[in-house]
């Protein structure tokens, strides 16, 4: 998690001594949020998990960190409510589609209802105007990106980190997705490997590689 915030930072203009402000959307354990708050411990951040056992975990890890919010709620394209779905409570599997994992000895079961909302209207409500989004919600990632048009649009938001990777066969969505509407939003995109960021100047064919990847998209030049 580490490599991904500093990788999330390096794409930012935010200076050293600024607090980043941030979302965390599929929140889970709060390991990415922790790495955040370790580099940057003044840095704001929503937490977004729909898990009721995850999301009891988050509130307990984070209760006595005062810049750190939990909404407990899953984020689509509509507002409303819908199936969770998992191999067992608070799994990092956890999606809103119910995956087909057989092929790994593990089975998809109803967790529980759980809220829905878009990520523009929990942002509406919110006082935070986020620099840094992080998506990693099980194969959903483009479905929120469609759900925030005001947030892909606005001036604040300079980084959008998101898992492209199996979850995206279960969901039928593709790296050509979200190059064609992230780089139509005036992104640009960077894949994070072992030695760190590599802009995707142009797709590919050859970018559908199912295994599971952090991508950046940015409006500003890495530093």
């Amino acid at each position: 998690m580490r490599e991904e915030v500093a990788a999330a930072l390096a794409l930012t203009s935010i200076g050293e001594r600024k607090a980043p402000r941030a979302v965390d959307c599929g929140a889970n354990n709060g390991y990415w949020t922790a790495a955040l708050i370790d580099a940057r411990p003044a840095a704001q951040v929503i937490a977004v998990e729909p898990s009721s056992v995850a999301a009891e975990r988050l509130h307990r890890r984070f209760d006595q960190v005062g810049t750190v919010r939990i909404e407990k709620t899953a984020l689509a394209t509509v507002t409303g409510a819908a199936t969770l779905w998992g191999d067992s409570p608070g799994t990092g599997l956890a999606s809103l589609k119910k995956r087909r994992l057989e092929h790994f000895g593990l089975e998809m079961q109803k967790l529980e209802e759980v809220p829905v909302t878009t990520l523009d209207a929990l942002l509406s409500r919110s006082s935070l105007s986020p620099s840094i989004i992080k998506l990693d919600v099980e194969g959903l990632e483009l479905e929120v990106l469609n759900g925030a048009e005001a947030t892909l649009t606005s001036p604040t938001t300079e980084v959008i980190q998101f898992e492209f990777g199996g979850c995206n066969i279960d969901s039928r969505t593709f790296f050509q997705d979200f190059w064609y509407l992230l780089s139509g939003h005036g992104y640009d995109l960077w894949r994070l490997g072992p030695k760190g960021l590599h802009a995707v100047s142009s797709y590919r064919g050859a970018d559908e590689v199912f295994t599971t990847t952090n991508f950046f998209a940015s409006r500003t030049p890495a530093s």
